[in-house]
């Protein structure tokens, strides 16, 4: 997924507060784990069974997340139960889960689970290095910078969902210093023989933004005020800040609002980007 792509739905997801959605139907019942047990055999610890059970019946799931793709695994395995191991540095596993129904009420759906696996060994993070995509580029910011953001230690047990919310860290960082496409990349280097995994974050930095022009069109123009008492033309483009300032501003914004109406056209060649904001199509704001 290219980081226009990903800027997308990463504003539409934001967006989606701005507007209230309304549909007719009916709201999907959620299933609840009420069991889980392992399968012998497992080298797990009964502390580290109490962890992983408590986080799959954590909060309840969509039916269809049990699904299993055609000749593979479903998004409970994979995602549920596989991420749950790997949050605790079982970077390896194998499993799979049989789910079986034990009841339902009037809100939900009850379930056991009985979870097979091959955990394999416990990783622990090793080395961390970052470079550039571009072998010709440095990056933009110093490598102590962008390792403080990163809450794990070398030792530290290996976090999947740990490394995954530093990526997110990372690209709102990139982004509030103008570096809208802006794209990392984890690469693994597993040492069996320390129980190591080394880390290559590899970063496709992209161009530097600064605010081109800000254009509002539609009847109502509060929200124009708005944008051009906090943003400048010429400073660094920060589309974080950006969000934050439409998401503090809902009243300002039509009820109907969606991402589409948001366009950021950026000029590659002169590093700015303008921002437009079309309500034309929208209804005016309530007074």
């Amino acid at each position: 997924m290219n980081a226009e792509v990903e800027e997308k739905e990463r504003r539409a997801a934001i967006m989606a507060g701005y507007a209230d959605t309304h549909t007719s139907a009916p709201p999907e019942r959620k299933v609840i784990i009420d069991d889980v047990e392992f399968a012998p055999p497992t080298s797990l610890p009964e502390s580290t069974r109490a962890e992983i059970a408590a986080d799959l019946k954590a909060d309840p799931l969509s039916p269809r997340s049990y699904d299993k793709k055609p000749g593979g695994s479903s998004e409970f395995e994979e995602a549920g139960v596989r991420g749950a191991f790997q949050d605790r540095g079982y970077f390896k596993v194998l499993a799979t889960a049989e789910v079986r129904s034990i009841r339902s009420d009037a809100e939900y759906d009850h379930v056991a689970v009985t979870i097979h696996a091959e955990e394999g060994p416990q990783y622990r993070l090793g080395k961390v290095r970052f470079r550039t995509a571009d072998p010709e580029e440095t990056l933009a910011f110093p490598k102590e910078v962008l390792r403080a953001q990163l809450a794990l230690g070398e030792g530290d047990i290996f976090n999947v969902t740990i490394i995954r919310l530093y990526l997110e860290r990372l690209r709102k960082f990139y982004a509030s210093q103008g570096y809208i496409d802006f794209t990392p990349e984890p690469q693994t280097d597993i040492d069996d023989s320390t129980q190591r995994i080394n880390l290559t974050f590899v970063f496709a930095q992209e161009k530097q933004y600064r605010l081109g022009k800000i254009e509002v069109f539609g009847p109502n123009r509060k929200i124009e005020d708005v944008l051009k008492s906090q943003f400048k033309s010429g400073e660094v483009f920060d589309s974080i800040k950006l969000d934050r300032v439409l998401q503090e501003n809902k009243s300002a914004l039509p009820s109907d609002m969606s991402p589409e109406d948001v366009i950021l056209h950026k000029n590659v060649k002169a590093g700015t980007v303008d921002l437009w904001m079309d309500f034309q199509t929208c209804p005016d704001d309530p007074e």
